[in-house]
This record gives C-alpha cells, sequence and structure tokens, in this order.
C-alpha cells in the first residue's frame, strides 16, 4: 500500500461527513450514497436522503443505482481477460471476430480494432441515429438494430484521428465478447468478474434482484417543477455500454481489484494497458484509457469512469498504487456525483498532507467549527495541528485553496494565507461559552454564528 496513512485518512473521513451531509442536506439532490476503500478495508460508507420520494423510503447502503457508464470498465476488464486468455489480440479488426462487422457504405469499418473501440478512437457514431432510448421514449437497441447500423453505416471520423465517445462502439464489444467467449455477455461478465469478486449486489442489467432493490430514478428539476420519475429499463444489447447496476460498497470492491497487485481479474500488465490515458478528451483535463477515464489530480494518478443513466449520475475515481477508491451514486439526473467524489479525493489530499507543528495554545480543535452568516457557511477545520478555513456551499471542492490560519492566543486567528480577493493578513476572533465552544466569531470583521444561534437569530 502506497503511502497513505491510515490515522489521516479517519481524521479526513471525520470531515468528509461533515462536508457530505451539509452539501447533501443544501442541494435538490433525492439521494445519494458514497463509499471509501482503502486496501481491502472499507473506511467510510453513507446513504443520504430517499430512495423513493412519493412513499418517503430512505435510502440505505444496500439501494443499488444504475452506474450506467461504469459498464464500460467491467467490458473492458472482460476483454483483457480473453486477450490474457489468448483468445484475441487488442489490436485484432473486429470483423475477425464478427464477420458481419462491416459496411456496404464504408470500407474503413472492416478496419476498425477492438483496441480503437476501447479508447473511442474508431470514429463510430456516439448513440446511433435514433438516440432517444436515453430519454426512454423508445426501447434500448438490440442486437439486430446494432448489427443493421453497422452494415450501412459510415464512420464519423477516420481512425485514431481524436477521441470520440461511443456507447455503440461498446456494444459491438459486447457482441464480441459473446463470439469469442461463447458465452452471452451477462452470463459471461457474471461468472468472470461478479461472482469472481463476489458482488452481491451487482449485476450486467435489469434482473428480478435489481427491481428490489434499486432506488426511483430522478429526472432534473427545472423551473421548480415536480422531476420526472424514470421507468426502470433492460438496456437490451448495450448491457456492455451502460447497463450496470451496483451499491457504493460493491462498486468499490470492484474496483479495488484493479489495484496493483490484486489478480483476481487480470494482471497488473493489463491494469497498466487500461489505465495508461492514451486520448484526450477535448473541452476536459481527463485522458481516456482502455475502458478506464484518467482524471488530472497533482500529485496523484486517478483513475475510474462515471455513468449517466435516465435518472441516475455516478462517479468513480482511484488511485491504484495508494489503493484507495472514492464512489458516488446519486439517484437524479443533477451533476453532483462527480463533484462529490472529486471533494472528498481532494480532502483526504489535504489530511494527508499535514505535517506536524506544535501547539501554540494546545488543543486547537476548540476553534474549529462550521460557522454561519447570512451570506452562508465557513469552515474552519482542524487538520492535525492546523487550521484552515473554507466556505463547503455548493460542493466546494477546491481544497487547494484553502485559507490558512495561525493562531496568535487562545482567542484569536490570524488569516496567514488567502485570495487575494479575500482578506490575507486579517483577524478571527472567538467568543468562547462556558462549555469551552465558541459560541461567536469574527471572520476578518464579519460575525458568524454555530448554525442553532444563527437561527435564533433570524438569519435563516
Amino acid at each position: 500500500m502506497d503511502n497513505l496513512n491510515s490515522h489521516k485518512l479517519q481524521a479526513a473521513t471525520n470531515y468528509i461527513d461533515s462536508w457530505l451531509t451539509f452539501n447533501f442536506d443544501n442541494s435538490r439532490v433525492p439521494a445519494m450514497s458514497v463509499a471509501i476503500q482503502h486496501g481491502d478495508k472499507l473506511v467510510y460508507s453513507k446513504a443520504f436522503g430517499h430512495a423513493n420520494l412519493a412513499k418517503k423510503d430512505k435510502l440505505t447502503t444496500d439501494h443499488t443505482f444504475r452506474i450506467a457508464s461504469h459498464s464500460k470498465t467491467f467490458t473492458a476488464t472482460a476483454v483483457a481477460q480473453l486477450k490474457e486468455a489468448g483468445k484475441l489480440r487488442l489490436d485484432d479488426t473486429v470483423s475477425q471476430h464478427l464477420k458481419w462487422f462491416k459496411s456496404t457504405k464504408d470500407k474503413r469499418i472492416s478496419e476498425l480494432t477492438i483496441r480503437q473501440l476501447l479508447n473511442h478512437t474508431a470514429g463510430v457514431i456516439r448513440d446511433g441515429e435514433d438516440a432517444n432510448y436515453w430519454q426512454l421514449l423508445r426501447k434500448f437497441p438490440d442486437e439486430a438494430e446494432l448489427k443493421q447500423y453497422i452494415t450501412s453505416a459510415k464512420l464519423i471520423y477516420d481512425a485514431d484521428v481524436e477521441f470520440k465517445y461511443s456507447n455503440f462502439g461498446f456494444s459491438y464489444l459486447g457482441l464480441l465478447i459473446e463470439a469469442v467467449s461463447g458465452k452471452s455477455y451477462r452470463q459471461y461478465v457474471t461468472e468472470n468478474i461478479v461472482n469472481k469478486l463476489g458482488l452481491k449486489s451487482t449485476g450486467p442489467d435489469l434482473d428480478a434482484k435489481a427491481n428490489k432493490t434499486l432506488a426511483t430514478g430522478y429526472g432534473i428539476m427545472l423551473f421548480n417543477k415536480d422531476r420526472r420519475v424514470f421507468d426502470h429499463i433492460d438496456t437490451r444489447a448495450m448491457s456492455s455500454a451502460t447497463g450496470f447496476y451496483s451499491t457504493a460498497e460493491d462498486v468499490c470492491k470492484y474496483f479495488a481489484a484493479h489495484f496493483f497487485g490484486n489478480s483476481t481479474l487480470i494482471t497488473d500488465a493489463s491494469k497498466r494497458e487500461m489505465q495508461h490515458g492514451y486520448w484526450k478528451a477535448k473541452f476536459t483535463k481527463e485522458r481516456y484509457g482502455l475502458g478506464m477515464v484518467n482524471y488530472k489530480k497533482k500529485g496523484w494518478t486517478i483513475y475510474g469512469h462515471s455513468g449517466g443513466f435516465p435518472g441516475f449520475i455516478t462517479n468513480t475515481q482511484f488511485d491504484a498504487k495508494r489503493q484507495l477508491v472514492v464512489t458516488s451514486l446519486t439517484n437524479a439526473n443533477e451533476g453532483v456525483a462527480k463533484k462529490a467524489t472529486t471533494g472528498i479525493l481532494s480532502i483526504i489530499d489535504t489530511f494527508q498532507q499535514d505535517t506536524p507543528e506544535k501547539s501554540k495554545t494546545g488543543d486547537i480543535k476548540a476553534f474549529a467549527g462550521r460557522f454561519y452568516g447570512t451570506w452562508g457557511a465557513t469552515d474552519v477545520i482542524a487538520v492535525g495541528n492546523k487550521l484552515m478555513a473554507i466556505e463547503p456551499t455548493g460542493w466546494n471542492d477546491d481544497f487547494e485553496q484553502c485559507q490558512k490560519l495561525s493562531v496568535v492566543d487562545s482567542k484569536t486567528l490570524k488569516i496567514d494565507e488567502a485570495g487575494g480577493y479575500d482578506s490575507p493578513g486579517e483577524i478571527v476572533n472567538y467568543e468562547f461559552g462556558t462549555n469551552g465552544k465558541a459560541k461567536t466569531i469574527t471572520y476578518a470583521g464579519t460575525k458568524m454564528l454555530p448554525l442553532e444561534q444563527a437561527k435564533k437569530e433570524g438569519w435563516f
């Protein structure tokens, strides 16, 4: 396990719980499930909100979510297994294994390789010419529709020109896995990935178990109108691109099998090939490997995937060397999952970077807390023997921009570092109650209160 201090990780999860609770309570997302795993140990797992708003069913960590494009990582893992078994090569043409994978209009299609589909550089259309299945206005495509499309299609771009995400591309990989393995896609991934890892709450598509455990999926809230409630639907021949369901805990366990040194599913060599960020996605900082996204974070090497499905947005990020994985699952078409996961990693990084310093006033934790003004909230956080401050509102995940504070005396802090538009060099004064807890602070001249006192004064 690579240089993650478990005591600092535990201290980070204490603040993560407060940060998540605050932001979830101030969001409009119906439900969220979050889990963090370090090595083989689950260090945090919590469910927030309601699995079904109408029934007021509280979400539990046993509720499942459609994890959508996380499915692509399962598909890429299955391809890696078949490659290791000598049943295919990544640079084989797809048409070697799917004889019908060729077009009467575009000869380039028959030359497309497995690797090009895996890293989205084949130039294949994203979702077909009628993508309204994403709005549940029609059924997801079946195998016949996928075959019909490719045999009469033209590529959007030449292969290996640029990264162009394609759900159809990964759907064809599912059909390729069937042809090479001699089993249905769903049977292959269930036997060789889900069951191998003992994932009890995970499956490749809608089934009897999922129908009992899936949280209700909700549409985006616009114009203060009620959210659309989405039916649960089978993705048919697109399971390999978007069909999977799971819990946050199972997702962590699955990605932990992609830590280096874990040979349960594939070798470290295959992992390195999957995780290598071959192609940059335009207008992002992300790069894409073989079914894996490479997320940018200073000092870390982060991989994973996001997922978007009618009623669900999800995100997972992991560091294969540090053996840490974080996943956030939500049941609404609002993009907070990635913000939550990114913020959690930033908090963990901040606590890991702490270097002990001798405190001038004993226990500095008395200064820590969440304080409210009419403009919002400020968290004063004790990180080891250091103090910092950040506004947590709006899933603020930029902990590199925390204000740095130092102790002047038992009732006073100084803002040592802050942005130029903030108040560097100024003072934070504390008034403590008889219980030793802060009852008022004046942050750079602005009065702030603990929540209950702020409510009493009519601020909220």
